[in-house]
């Protein structure tokens, strides 16, 4: 599955390649805070961006980063999940830099695809569950829809601030052992779809 993000990772290059002696393009890095829901706790993370202009009103986004959360789900309650996502994004921007007669401030929408890594640090073995222990849990790696709302504050000709509210729909493939007379492996689909504030700060080159 790695060849697969790789070739993704690398098309998108490409595209930018083409186009980046004719557009703008933006390099920004993030900070992350990701929203607790029945599968993980709050969560915290670090990311970039590359995005290049296509036209006056779209861009398209390469976003890249990584997500730290505890599990809040039963049979995986307390153990560390480590996110990877790797996405590609058109963003939307309805308005010329600005909302009526606020200058320097542009919002925007954006939509695409994502290749997710899912993986966990064990600190409990094993965990009861309807009278039975789960242990030796996988996560597969898998593809996803990303979203995502958000403003962009100009105060000076290259440096920007960009706030965004972000939403991940992702559904791989669990397994795991469940052991009550002796180990019977399921496999399921865990929902690790998650929503997410960030913070980028943007050069415009």
């Amino acid at each position: 599955m790695k060849k697969i993000y790789q070739c993704f990772i690398i098309i998108f290059m490409l595209i930018i390649y083409l186009n980046v002696n004719a557009q703008p393009v933006k390099i920004g890095a993030n900070v992350m805070l990701g929203l607790p829901n029945s599968i993980t706790q709050t969560g915290y993370g670090i990311g970039g961006i590359f995005e290049i202009k296509i036209t006056d009103k779209f861009s398209g986004r390469l976003s890249v980063g990584t997500h730290l959360a505890y599990f809040e789900k039963e049979g995986l309650r307390g153990n560390e999940l480590t996110q990877n996502k790797y996405c590609g994004l058109i963003i939307y921007r309805p308005y010329n830099n600005k909302i009526g007669s606020l200058s320097n401030l542009e919002p925007y929408i954006g939509l695409g695809f994502g290749y997710f890594t899912s993986s966990y640090e064990t600190t409990h073995n094993a965990q009861m569950v309807n009278g039975g222990y789960v242990y030796g849990a996988n996560i597969d790696d898998t593809w996803g829809v990303c979203a995502t709302l958000g403003v962009n504050f100009m105060p000076g000709s290259t440096f920007q601030i960009l706030a965004e509210l972000n939403y991940n729909y992702l559904k791989p493939n669990y397994s795991y052992q469940f052991d009550i007379l002796g180990p019977v492996k399921v496999e399921d689909k865990i929902n690790l779809s998650y929503a997410a504030f960030k913070l980028f700060f943007v050069l415009e080159l």
